[in-house]
């Protein structure tokens, strides 16, 4: 079953719009994905578990901006592989998280 892609994901009652794209456009780098003010762009080639982390990436600055917490880029690298690894090592855990409340 071939998995549906997010469209948007809301950010502090935000939709911001993921675009899947060919190639993330960023100064002279190559990354996997960017987040822009009120936008996140994501390769389009990446496999299912990197394209998960690569957004997660993408989520933690856009919330990292409204927060400003100014988290630097190893930072949030570490929180998006880090809970991208929980989420992928406790099922329960994920299913919890997700469950809609009564």
């Amino acid at each position: 079953m071939k998995q549906l892609l997010p469209h948007k994901v809301r950010v502090f009652g935000v939709d911001l719009p993921i675009n899947y794209i060919k190639q993330p456009i960023s100064e002279g780098t190559e990354p996997d994905g960017l987040y822009k003010t009120y936008e996140i762009e994501i390769k389009d080639s990446l496999n299912p578990n990197s394209m998960k982390e690569t957004i997660l990436h993408e989520v933690f600055h856009a919330v990292d901006a409204v927060m400003e917490t100014k988290l630097s880029e190893k930072q949030i690298n570490q929180m998006a592989r880090g809970f991208h690894g929980v989420l992928n090592d406790s099922p329960e855990f994920k299913k919890f998280l997700l469950e809609v409340d009564a």
